[in-house]
């Protein structure tokens, strides 16, 4: 099972061709997703982990906006990855119940 990390490679490929606004998910990932869940397999991310980390970040004084669009490409890597079959990402821990 890959790690966000990992799939984060492929998922700027898919995001380069795909998004006009590449730079900025790419400048999020590296700059504030992958530091806190980079590492982790796909398997091992909690919802209830994620949120809090998001909530803490509005607590520091990030933008919710910003902590929203932080959310959005995190769950769309996530979505991602179930279209394309990855191992580990059969749920979504950010997708609506």
């Amino acid at each position: 099972i890959p790690t966000v990390a990992e799939l984060s490679v492929r998922y700027m490929d898919y995001a380069r061709t795909a998004k006009k606004s590449h730079a900025i998910d790419e400048r999020y990932l590296r700059l504030h997703l992958l530091p806190r869940f980079g590492k982790l397999h796909l398997d091992q991310l909690k919802q209830d982990d994620i949120v809090a980390w998001l909530n803490s970040k509005v607590v520091e004084g990030y933008a919710q906006a910003t902590v929203n669009r932080w959310q959005v490409i995190l769950s769309h890597m996530l979505r991602m990855a179930k279209i394309w079959g990855v191992p580990g990402a059969e749920t979504n821990p950010l997708a609506p119940c």
